[in-house]
């Protein structure tokens, strides 16, 4: 049986350096052996180290929010991580997180936690364990994701991942069984999203909370410091339209874009193109290469920030597929945060941005066309929709809608109030 078992680990783990290896290199291979290792030893040492049993009754401390969350994606991390711990700060409730590697230090915090959200982490015996201590402790655990991965069939259906190396696509679509089960392992949901938010419920009965991604303090710190210094375009004399993805998972959302883009280009003698992270470039675009910056590495935040405020216009384009529905308006508020018009989806985008006053929906080829032609050939129009965008996109600044939604979920998780929807 052990044999069995260490014939299995290793068989799972050449698989699973493979993948890695395609994607990431011998580096991501590296550093996730030395996660993994990290996560083993934390599961053995932790193991005996706290007593059993249930308390006799929920705790009633003051509130204490403790967090174990996935960190290797920066993205999902700042808004799903870093925001909420601001947004904390700012109602006066303690906040940490801890990463799942680190057992002991999670199971420990846990004890003056009074409540434990877990983040996008998939089922296995380190998360079954942190549930144990919370049911031990009488603790409420609120399961969060920001969109669909514990869904298999629709996660096999995104037509984003036909473009991933085969297994690595096996892989992704194997892991929805992992995130389903620790959905089910939560007493609570949390979602970035309304319509995520009413799935979780449906997937596993539970009430549902919202806590929007927003506009911290370190984006606003560095939207003014961008708002006072002039901008500063690698092509002075072009127009330069911008397109950002953190993965390879937004190829066929950009390829959407990607036909009216080119004949955009061919119209437009000054304009350019800059993709910002490891996106594909359709071959519609490959006669315009040589007006075509590649930033191909994923960008500090910051810098990030300043790639977008340096063009004039801003992509967003979304598959109408059903994964796409349930993404969230992050793309919307960076830019609008930057001062940089956007043109987008309907998918997702038509429930945030008001057409033609603080933005540009584009749904067919033609939309796309026409939007790029106007936007580049009318210079107050851009100024007009971004300073639109920006009042609108201030009510996701954290003190505002965000930190209004985190102190429902602390107010209806309190154990007077919990007691009561009992």
């Amino acid at each position: 049986m052990a044999l069995d078992k260490a014939m299995n680990t290793a068989r799972f783990g050449a698989r699973k350096a493979k993948e890695v290896y395609a994607v990431e290199g011998l580096s991501g291979v590296m550093r996730r052996t030395r996660a993994w290792r990290r996560k083993q030893r934390a599961a053995a040492a932790a193991a005996p180290t706290l007593p059993h049993g249930p308390l006799p009754q929920r705790p009633t401390w003051h509130q204490h929010v403790l967090c174990v969350a996935e960190r290797s994606l920066p993205q999902c991390y700042h808004y799903r991580v870093q925001q909420k711990r601001e947004t904390c700060a700012h109602l006066g409730i303690p906040f940490d997180d801890v990463g799942l590697d680190d057992l002991g230090e999670v199971l420990t915090r846990m004890q003056l936690a009074s409540m434990v959200i877990v983040y996008r982490l998939p089922g296995g015996p380190a998360l079954d364990r942190v549930l144990e201590e919370a049911r031990r402790l009488r603790i409420p655990v609120v399961y969060e994701v920001d969109d669909l991965v514990y869904r298999r069939d629709v996660t096999a259906a995104n037509p984003n991942l036909d473009t991933l190396p085969k297994g690595l696509r096996s892989a992704v679509i194997r892991g929805s069984d992992g995130y389903m089960s620790a959905l089910l392992g939560g007493e609570y949901n949390l979602a970035s999203t309304a319509p995520l938010s009413q799935d979780m419920a449906r997937a596993n009965g539970r009430r549902s909370f919202v806590v929007e991604n927003g506009i911290d303090a370190t984006m606003m710190e560095i939207a003014e410091g961008l708002r006072v210094e002039p901008r500063s375009p690698a092509h002075p004399q072009a127009c330069e339209v911008v397109y950002g993805s953190g993965s390879r998972a937004h190829d066929q959302d950009f390829a959407l874009a990607a036909p009216a883009v080119a004949r955009w280009l061919d119209a437009t003698p000054a304009g350019r193109l800059t993709i910002i992270g490891p996106v594909r470039i359709p071959d519609a675009l490959l006669r315009h290469a040589d007006r075509i910056t590649r930033v191909a590495e994923t960008l500090a935040y910051g810098e990030y920030l300043r790639q977008l405020h340096g063009a004039a216009i801003a992509l967003a384009p979304l598959t109408p597929d059903f994964f796409n529905l349930f993404k969230s308006q992050v793309k919307y508020l960076e830019a609008a945060l930057v001062g940089v018009p956007v043109i987008a989806s309907p998918t997702v985008y038509s429930s945030y941005i008001d057409h033609e006053r603080t933005g540009l929906i584009a749904d067919t080829e033609a939309d796309w066309l026409n939007a790029l032609t106007r936007l580049s050939a009318d210079p107050a129009l851009r100024v007009q929709l971004a300073a639109a965008a920006r009042d609108h996109v201030r009510q996701w600044e954290l003190p505002n809608r965000p930190a209004q939604q985190m102190a429902e979920l602390v107010a209806s998780l309190s154990p007077d109030r919990a007691q009561e929807t009992a």
